[in-house]
């Protein structure tokens, strides 16, 4: 396994994992508009969708966000022009699904990850935070593509 692919597989994890989970951080969303429907326990945010916490940023269309008892964030959905950016790395998707207990992230519609000028994309990429796997899968519509550049060492391609 290439050292890039180790570093993309735990930036991946950093990536979505610290930022998300940690509860004590406010998360802070803008939107158009914004709807409570407390008796399914979520809240519809509509309209260039910008949510932020720590360092990392979700903008989409739509954000859903389910919420349990204590309001601790147990789902969270963005659908439409998904793009979430933390550091130097970027993922787009048409749809981004966050399971909190689960400590899984996944992204369909077209998912790409890019982080400088490597890149992953496939039909569906699914980030398991808790253990820091990453799956890429294909499908019939796409088929899993992977690019990545050498670092460059001392003036050298390794």
């Amino acid at each position: 396994m290439g050292s890039f692919y180790k570093l993309l597989v735990v930036f991946l994890s950093l990536f979505f994992l610290s930022p998300l989970l940690a509860q004590e951080n406010p998360i802070n969303i803008t939107s158009q508009s914004m709807m409570l429907e407390k008796n399914k326990n979520m809240v519809v945010f509509e309209g260039d969708v910008k949510a932020v916490k720590d360092d990392m940023t979700i903008n989409s269309d739509k954000l859903i966000v389910y919420y349990g008892k204590g309001r601790e964030i147990e789902k969270m959905k963005a659908m439409g022009m998904v793009r979430i950016e933390k550091d130097d790395g970027m993922a787009t998707a048409d749809v981004a699904d966050f399971f909190n207990k689960e400590e899984k992230l996944i992204l369909t519609g077209e998912p790409r990850f890019t982080q400088g000028p490597n890149s992953v994309e496939g039909e569906k990429i699914t980030i398991y935070l808790n253990n820091g796997k990453v799956l890429v899968e294909g499908g019939n519509k796409r088929k899993v593509n992977a690019r990545f550049i050498p670092e460059e060492k001392n003036g050298n391609k390794r």
